[in-house]
């Protein structure tokens, strides 16, 4: 009975992969659509021997198997093979680790299943959230009642990387195929610390993240500016923010004309890198 009421809402899986998590969700056409994100960003991607670009990196794929490698110096090479369902999308996390350190064989992380159309609080408790990784740390977010929802890690950069601070925020969200169209310029964020009021960002049409405005950039090789998002698109949003230390807790707030928020919590990891997904 248990199996049959969370069949609707949630499908698990186990991905063959040490440290990787994966999402899939249904897409507005009867495509398959690959996003390939890693920490650090901007490692080159080869899927099935092909270079896509760097990450974060989004194009159609047959459905199948797929044999997913990440390339970025002075790491790790890192290497999957994950599985495209019919007609859903796929969204991978590979977490890189530093060439000359040894790698510890973790146990396959687990990988979730969303339908794009989810609108209800999917229960998750204190052991389940354990065994996610912290790339799979946004499996727990609800989507807003505005459709926009949270479509893969979030990530506190540290740009120039002349202190140990988080100064940029960035992270993707899609927007549900039966929504309509959400132009940014009628789009506010809100972003504080434990330790600082909230700032507010409006959006920036040059598509550069300020510390007042925020920039939406078109997931993907290309990475253009846009000035809306569509029903079933998914969009990087990012922002700069004054220096966040290490185990700070910081919260998101991504306020649509209509409908309710989109309100994302996290916490800076103990060690920060030039990159980091924060949980």
């Amino acid at each position: 009975m248990i199996a049959k009421a969370l069949a609707g809402l949630m499908i698990i899986a186990v991905l063959a992969a040490g440290c990787s998590s994966a999402v899939t969700e249904k897409t507005k056409k009867d495509t398959e659509v690959l996003t390939v994100f890693s920490t650090p960003v901007g490692a080159d991607t080869y899927v099935d021997g092909e270079y896509w670009g760097t990450t974060p990196v989004t194009r159609e794929v047959p459905g199948g198997t797929h044999t997913v490698e990440l390339r970025y110096p002075g790491f790790q090479d890192e290497r999957v093979t994950i599985t495209v369902n019919p007609g859903y999308r796929t969204r991978v996390s590979l977490p890189l680790s530093p060439s000359g350190t040894s790698v510890s064989v973790q146990p396959a992380t687990t990988a979730t299943t969303f339908p794009a159309q989810v609108t209800t609080t999917v229960p998750v408790t204190t052991a389940a959230v354990a065994t996610l990784s912290a790339g799979a740390a946004y499996a727990t977010v609800v989507q807003a009642t505005s459709g926009i929802w949270l479509t893969g890690p979030v990530y506190g950069i540290n740009e120039g990387g002349q202190d140990n601070t988080v100064n940029m925020i960035r992270f993707p969200i899609g927007l549900a195929n039966s929504s309509p169209t959400i132009g940014f310029n009628d789009v506010v964020i809100q972003f504080w610390t434990e330790n600082s009021a909230p700032s507010t960002y409006s959006w920036n049409p040059s598509g550069m993240p300020t510390t007042s405005a925020f920039a939406a950039v078109r997931a993907g090789p290309q990475g253009t500016a846009v000035q809306a998002i569509s029903p079933g698109e998914e969009v990087l949003i990012s922002f700069k923010t004054t220096g966040i230390g290490s185990k700070t807790k910081v919260t998101v707030e991504v306020r649509p004309p209509a409908g309710a928020p989109l309100v994302i919590s996290r916490k800076t990891p103990s060690v920060l890198l030039t990159s980091n997904i924060l949980t």
